[in-house]
C-alpha cells in the first residue's frame, strides 16, 4: 500500500527533473545544477503542499498515530529523492558529458573522516532550509544530492566498465543503493525535523493554524508544554 502511494510523488518528480534539466540547460548553463535545482523545487510545490496537507489531516483529523503517518511522509519524499536520481542518471546516459575519474578507494581510505563531516554538514544545512522553507528547502537538499549522487555513481561505473566489465560494474551500481537510500532516508529525516520545527515556531499561516489552534491550546492546559513541543517534533 505504502509502495503503491509513493509512485506518484516517483513520477512527479522524475518528470519534472527531466523538464527542469532540460530548461537549466537551455537557459541557465551556467549555473545548471542549482538551477535544476530550484525549478525542480518550484515544480513540486503543489505536490508538497499537498503531502503535507495529507499528513497534516491524518495526524489531527484522522487520528492516525503520528509514527505511522510521519512515516508514510518520509518514504513519499524518499520517492522523490529516487525520481530526481533516477532522472539525473537517464540524462547521463543520454548525454556526453565529461567527468572528472573519481578514486573511491582513496577517498574512503584517506578521507573518510572528511566524507563524514561532509554529510554532517549537508544535514545541518538540510534542516536549517527546511526551518525557513519548509518542504522546499528539503527539496533544495534533495535534488542536490541527487544529481551529484547521479554524476559521481555514473561517473565512476563508466571507470569500471571498461576495468570489470558492464554486468560487473552493474552489480556494484546495486550495491551502492542500499547506501544512497539510507543516506537520503537521513536526510529526509532531519529535514522534516526542520519543518516540524517551522510550525512549532509559526513561520506561516498554515502551520499556525493547524498546530496552534488544534492543539497547544489543548497542551498548554496541562502541567507542562514540553508534551506540545514533543509531539509537533515527531508529528
Amino acid at each position: 500500500m505504502m509502495l503503491r502511494e509513493s509512485l506518484k510523488p516517483f513520477f512527479i518528480s522524475f518528470t519534472f527533473a527531466l523538464l527542469s534539466v532540460w530548461v537549466a540547460n537551455k537557459y541557465f548553463s551556467e549555473a545548471r545544477q542549482m538551477a535544476i535545482c530550484a525549478l525542480t523545487a518550484l515544480g513540486l510545490s503543489t505536490l508538497l503542499g499537498q503531502l503535507l496537507e495529507s499528513n497534516r489531516q491524518a495526524i489531527w483529523q484522522e487520528k492516525i498515530s503520528p509514527w505511522i503517518a510521519n512515516r508514510k511522509l518520509a518514504f513519499e519524499f524518499i520517492s522523490i529523492f529516487l525520481g530526481i536520481f533516477f532522472a539525473a542518471v537517464v540524462i547521463e546516459l543520454i548525454s556526453n558529458t565529461q567527468h572528472t575519474e573519481l578514486d573511491l578507494n582513496a577517498i574512503y581510505r584517506n578521507k573518510i573522516v572528511a566524507l563524514f563531516g561532509h554529510n554532517l554538514n549537508v544535514l545541518i544545512i538540510g534542516t536549517a532550509l527546511a526551518v525557513v522553507y519548509r518542504a522546499g528547502g528539503l527539496v533544495l537538499i534533495l535534488s542536490w544530492n541527487a544529481l551529484h549522487w547521479a554524476e559521481a555513481i555514473f561517473s565512476y561505473i563508466k571507470q569500471l566498465k571498461d576495468q570489470v566489465g558492464l554486468s560487473d560494474a552493474a552489480i556494484i551500481f546495486t550495491s551502492i543503493l542500499p547506501h544512497l537510500f539510507l543516506e537520503a532516508l537521513s536526510y529526509v529525516i532531519a529535514g522534516l525535523a526542520g519543518v516540524f520545527i517551522n510550525c512549532l515556531f509559526n513561520l506561516n499561516r498554515c502551520c499556525r493554524r493547524s498546530f496552534s489552534n488544534s492543539y497547544c491550546n489543548r497542551s498548554l492546559s496541562r502541567p507542562s508544554s514540553f508534551s506540545c513541543i514533543k509531539r509537533v517534533l515527531i508529528g
